[in-house]
């Protein structure tokens, strides 16, 4: 009994003990738009053309046996004679044929949507390149795209083509579970009179994969000057007691692919042009009024009162203020950061550093090296560029 209620005490306890921890911390968060540079350099490509991708799909089904526990009864009564797979495949919830369930052409136009809202590059107009490859009379795939390129980026005056590629698979997996014990949607059943409470459910497991592949071919030289291959992946299922049910009420294939889609592709231009991310910074918070006045400003984004109350605390004598001195600094250095002047900001964590001697100060310089490089890298590709 006394180490029941110790248990019971520590469940208490615990909860209440994190929160008190949450709640007292001496660091928050705050969240600031950075500007990143591609991961891939490019060249002085300005003027980009976006061939339709190819991008197929692929579904499968597969079925494991039912437990040899289940009783023929129960069987009956689950209705398990069901030819699934064909009642699957017969429904708008599963492809008939995943071939063209999704098309390339709806690739390429999140492709161009998203490098025209990053503003890096000059896009060409899907029509116009569909319009002269009609009039080209040039059927567009495998090999015959990647030697074509180059003449269909002369003639639409681009530096470079990209051509992807991709696929999904819709897979999923069919099977009984036994519940024992447990209530399902409020019922209880009992097989052959046991004294156990056992449920079966059919549970569709539907695991979806999406990956996405594109190359830039230089029109001028005619090399590939960049390539990368995207993976993405969701995994949902849904269970029942009527298989029916459960792979009625399994989430819809199509509107996963194309998120997961929307991601391959928001990663892609990522890869290939600067853009904006949005980046967590620790700050410091404290005992004065003046350092939480300074979180609360930093918060909302008024950075130029969060410093200014912040360096009060600097210059405060009081015992309060010269506690809370060294998180005043850094979060001083934290201001000088997401405004990139990154030389103070670096000579401010060293003296935080030299102050405390503690690690997360050298990160915090390690952090503003990397950043320098990466703003060397954006000034390069932006110059390119214009």
């Amino acid at each position: 009994m006394r180490a029941w209620l110790d248990l019971g005490m520590r469940r208490i306890v615990f909860p209440f003990l994190v929160l008190f921890i949450l709640m007292n911390s001496c660091t928050t968060y705050v969240y600031v738009q950075v500007l990143k540079p591609a991961a891939v350099t490019i060249g002085d490509v300005k003027n980009l053309a976006v061939l339709d991708f190819d991008y197929v799909g692929s579904w499968n089904f597969e079925e494991r046996k039912p437990p040899e526990k289940m009783v023929k009864s129960f069987s009956d009564l689950l209705k398990l004679s069901v030819d699934l797979p064909a009642f699957l495949t017969s429904k708008g919830n599963y492809p008939r044929d995943p071939r063209t369930a999704f098309p390339g052409s709806d690739v390429s136009i999140k492709f161009i949507t998203k490098l025209v809202e990053n503003g890096h590059y000059s896009v060409v107009e899907r029509d116009k390149i569909s319009n002269l490859i009609d009039e080209q009379k040039m059927h567009l795939s495998g090999f015959v795209k990647e030697k074509k390129s180059i003449e269909i980026g002369e003639m639409l005056g681009v530096d470079a083509i990209i051509i992807g590629s991709g696929s999904y698979s819709v897979e999923d997996r069919g099977f009984w579970k036994e519940l024992k014990n447990k209530d399902l949607d409020g019922m209880r059943l009992k097989v052959d009179g046991s004294k156990d409470t056992l449920i079966y459910v059919y549970r569709i497991k539907r695991m979806i994969h999406a990956q996405l592949a594109y190359r830039i071919v230089s029109v001028e030289t005619g090399e590939i000057i960049a390539a990368k291959e995207n993976n993405a992946k969701k995994i949902v299922h849904h269970q029942d007691r009527n298989p029916n049910l459960a792979s009625a009420k399994i989430p819809s294939w199509k509107p996963i692919v194309n998120r997961l889609t929307d991601q391959l592709v928001q990663k892609s231009i990522m890869q290939i042009a600067p853009h904006h991310t949005i980046s967590k910074k620790k700050i410091k918070k404290g005992r004065t009024p003046a350092m939480k006045a300074g979180v609360q400003y930093a918060k909302r984004g008024l950075w130029d009162d969060a410093i200014k109350s912040w360096e009060t605390v600097l210059t405060d004598n009081s015992p309060k203020s010269r506690k809370d001195r060294l998180h005043a600094k850094y979060n001083i250095g934290i201001y000088h950061e997401i405004h990139n002047d990154l030389d103070k900001a670096e000579e401010i964590f060293d003296q935080c550093y030299k102050i405390s001697g503690k690690n997360e100060y050298l990160d915090a310089r390690v952090r503003i090296q990397r950043r320098k490089k990466e703003l060397e890298d954006l000034e390069k590709q932006i110059n390119t560029n214009n």
